[in-house]
């Protein structure tokens, strides 16, 4: 039966070969309510429901960073600086200012660590990363 919804779901015309019925999704849940017990028909039509995601934004504090529970998914957790290529980007991440470098194939990040092994903040004024 599970089977038959699917092919219901995606368009097929189904035709119950007994009554000459064309089913609709909604005419085949009746039949599936009305021949069945209403444990396969909850089973056939239970309602998938996808558990609701909670976004959280780092707020400094003393200890660290806090997890605030976010107003909706669209807050950004890092700013674009720069293009190094067509595969790497500079990033900040906005709660910390630590610069990441991001690959945009993997969409992966890396803090980006200088020469002499240090994290780095982006200076906005002079436009340069400077070691922290």
């Amino acid at each position: 039966m599970s089977l038959i919804k699917a092919r219901l779901q995606r368009g097929d015309r189904i035709t119950d070969e007994v009554s000459g019925e064309v089913y609709t999704l909604y005419s085949f849940q009746q039949f599936v309510e009305k021949n069945f017990s209403s444990y396969i028909a909850s089973q056939v039509f239970k309602e998938t429901s996808k558990p609701e995601k909670i976004y959280f934004s780092l707020k400094p504090c003393e200890e660290g960073y806090s997890l605030v529970a976010a107003d909706s998914d669209s807050n950004k957790t890092y700013a674009w600086i720069s293009s190094l290529s067509k595969r790497f980007s500079l990033v900040e991440m906005i709660a910390t200012g630590i610069v990441y470098v991001k690959d945009t194939r993997t969409n992966t990040y890396q803090p980006f660590i200088s020469g002499k092994g240090k994290y780095c903040k982006y200076d906005k004024e002079k436009g340069i990363l400077v070691e922290i």
